[in-house]
């Protein structure tokens, strides 16, 4: 018959390693999202865009030029900042400080590309005169 002492001070078992799956959907959706929200107001304003010469090759002047390669990196960095965001939940980690550390790059990820998709959108707004 087992002690009932002994099997009271046994060791409690570790808690299963959590991933941050959640998160890192959510993250690669903001990222995707910034990508879409891009693409359509330069969809909805290609005519003014194309009055302005940024759709035509060679562009018009260097400041167009650096926004149409400004579009093709922000189109490319989304793309692999929602993949990097997926690939870091998906591993298990134990330890605190590794877990938190990967929330954090994946909601740095997710706030970067905001920023970027911004930053271009107003970018490509102010080179349009009378746009909002």
């Amino acid at each position: 018959m087992d002690d009932p002492y002994t099997v009271a001070r046994a060791a409690v078992p570790q808690p299963p390693p959590q991933r941050a799956l959640f998160s890192g959907f959510v993250a690669a959706a903001i990222c995707l999202l910034m990508l879409l929200v891009v693409a359509a107001n330069v969809g909805g304003n290609s005519y003014r865009f194309s009055q302005a010469g940024f759709f035509a090759v060679p562009a018009r002047t260097d400041e167009i030029a650096g926004l149409q390669a400004l579009q093709d990196y922000v189109q490319y960095s989304l793309i692999a900042a929602s993949a990097l965001c997926l690939a870091l939940s998906l591993p298990r980690l134990r330890a605190g400080k590794l877990r938190w550390a990967r929330n954090v790059t994946i909601w740095l990820l997710a706030a970067g590309s905001y920023a970027l998709g911004d930053f271009l959108w107003k970018s490509l707004s102010s080179l349009i005169v009378g746009m909002p």
